[in-house]
């Protein structure tokens, strides 16, 4: 009879103690893991966690706020969708309703956020300057649209017109 409860007994120990094992296992891993991530916020320069350069609020009124907004060369904008109703930014086209209502500036390709879910974010970087005109593709009809002017940074503007004479023409640099 006592042989028959130490059984058991034996049997629970040796699944705690392996359970320990795996314990001492988990904390390296669970380390590896936060390294990872702080390697790859390293990589890509925070970009996930920095603040955006701009902000466009989508409402329950089916409107982008600010309609217009001007940013800089570089700057990146996001859009939170702070209504209950799935809402959407397409700088493309061939997803608008009315293509008249959709712009980019020669060189620039279009975007699009797929389906923004309420509370729902969506990020873009405009590199190219020029006018970028976009809809909502739910609520173009009515009216959901919404323009960023881009604009070139102060520092691009300089190193172009430093490299550029209008009478001229290029301006070749010495080296020291």
């Amino acid at each position: 009879m006592d042989r028959q409860l130490h059984a058991p007994l034996g049997a629970i120990i040796s699944k705690v103690k392996a359970g320990v094992t795996t314990m001492r296992h988990a904390r390296p891993l669970a380390l590896i893991g936060i390294v990872t991530i702080v390697i790859l916020a390293i990589l890509t320069g925070f970009s996930a966690l920095a603040e955006p350069d701009a902000l466009v609020m989508m409402s329950e009124q089916m409107r982008f706020t600010p309609a217009n907004l001007t940013v800089q060369t570089g700057d990146t904008v996001e859009w939170r969708n702070t209504s209950g109703m799935v809402h959407t930014i397409s700088a493309d086209p061939q997803l608008a309703v009315q293509p008249n209502h959709v712009a980019l500036p020669a060189g620039a390709m279009p975007f699009n956020s797929g389906e923004l879910p309420p509370q729902g974010r969506f990020r873009y970087t405009f590199d190219i300057p020029g006018v970028y005109r976009y809809v909502c593709i739910h609520h173009e009809i009515a009216g959901m649209v919404g323009t960023v002017v881009v604009k070139r940074n102060a520092e691009e503007s300089l190193s172009r017109l430093a490299a550029y004479d209008q009478e001229t023409g290029p301006i070749v640099q010495a080296t020291p």
